[in-house]
């Protein structure tokens, strides 16, 4: 487990099904904090959803896993599954990227696209000499 610390993004899978959940996350949370690894970026996924008693609308309990910045998914079902996605891409494009703030002149514009294939582009300010490009 010590080598989680060198983790860039950390996936928590909950079995949401399972009447110890909450407890179970609780236990991650202490062991994180012990390892000094509880402020490296996580995305929490609440698995099992179609198994979770109670549940009558997964988009329900979807709605209620995004309330607490987790994703609900089931991997039997497919549920959640391009939520989870899309989550996991948007989470490392945010830890992975580095930040950037370049002068890109007029002539050479096709440096902005390069880096809006690779990354994101946050902000452009455009002044006499050419363009201020911020970004990730």
């Amino acid at each position: 487990l010590e080598e989680i610390v060198d983790s860039t993004m950390l996936i928590h899978v909950v079995d949401i099904s399972s009447p110890l959940a909450g407890a179970q996350v609780a236990a991650v949370e202490s062991v994180l904090k012990d390892l000094g690894a509880s402020d490296i970026p996580r995305v929490t996924v609440w698995n099992k959803a179609d198994a979770r008693p109670g549940v009558e609308d997964l988009n329900i309990l979807a709605s209620e896993a995004e309330a607490a910045g987790a994703v609900a998914t089931s991997a039997l079902t497919g549920f959640g599954i391009e939520d989870l996605v899309q989550t996991l891409q948007e989470t490392l494009v945010q830890v992975a990227l580095v930040r950037i703030e370049i002068d890109v002149p007029y002539d050479s514009g096709s440096i902005i696209g390069e880096v809006r294939k690779s990354g994101v582009v946050e902000s452009e300010v455009y002044g006499q000499d050419g363009t201020k490009c911020t970004g990730k």
